[in-house]
């Protein structure tokens, strides 16, 4: 299945998750298939939440490096510290 989905290369994790997805569903595994969906999107979610915790960390780390220093740094508004 993959060989016929995917040309050249070696297939991303996503591409991966999609053939499985499709793969269930198309044996008539729909419980399972929605229950490997609902998987994918969780994980998905913790990734992004662990992400934005690194980045609170990393600026909470940068503020105490630049008291402790006596260093300024520049000021963020809140619209550019959630940008991404």
């Amino acid at each position: 299945m993959l060989a016929h989905r995917h040309t050249g290369g070696a297939p991303d994790i996503e591409t991966i998750q999609d053939c499985v997805e499709h793969t269930l569903a198309g044996a008539g595994w729909f419980h399972t298939a929605r229950a490997y969906i609902v998987y994918r999107d969780r994980h998905e979610r913790l990734r992004a939440d662990s992400k934005t915790l690194v980045d609170v960390a990393a600026s909470v780390d940068e503020y105490l490096e630049s008291r402790r220093t006596g260093a300024s740094t520049p000021t963020r508004t809140r619209a550019t510290r959630w940008a991404g």
